[in-house]
């Protein structure tokens, strides 16, 4: 199955469990098909005609006034991208820069308010889908 920890993927399968899942979504046309297979049987497909839309939107927290001393690692290149650089070290010690980037649906820059991501992440979704289920999650650290 596969799992996430904080947003990096990874491929764990559930313990004493002989089935394996994946989840394939075309985004053309928001329909998935969700493919299971086991030692059992051949693979077998499952596959929903309901449109599985799932926006995933990001905003860069400012830096506390206990940070204006360190480096800001957090990157925000474009409205899609965030680049996070960490420095670590090789294995004969000399110095590396670790870039990891995360693609989302929108990425927003600190100095965003909240009325502004409102408005353009949440009003659409409610003025088009009123005869729809709509679930919208926030979540964050606390004044961010």
């Amino acid at each position: 199955v596969k799992s996430y920890n904080y947003g990096v993927p990874s491929n764990r399968r559930t313990r004493n469990s002989p089935y394996r899942a994946t989840h394939q979504f075309t985004s053309n046309s928001h329909h998935g098909s969700i493919f299971v297979s086991s030692s059992h049987h051949t693979n077998d497909t499952i596959s929903y005609a309901k449109p599985a839309e799932i926006y995933v939107y990001a905003r860069k927290r400012p830096l506390l006034s206990t940070e204006s001393n360190f480096q800001d690692v957090i990157t925000v290149p474009d409205n899609k991208r965030i680049i996070i650089a960490e420095n670590k070290a090789n294995l004969d010690c000399t110095p590396l820069l670790k870039k990891t980037e995360f693609e989302f649906d929108q990425v927003f820059g600190s100095d965003t308010s909240n009325k502004h991501i409102f408005e353009s992440t949440v009003l659409p979704l409610i003025s088009t889908s009123h005869r729809h289920n709509l679930t919208y999650i926030c979540f964050g650290q606390t004044g961010s």
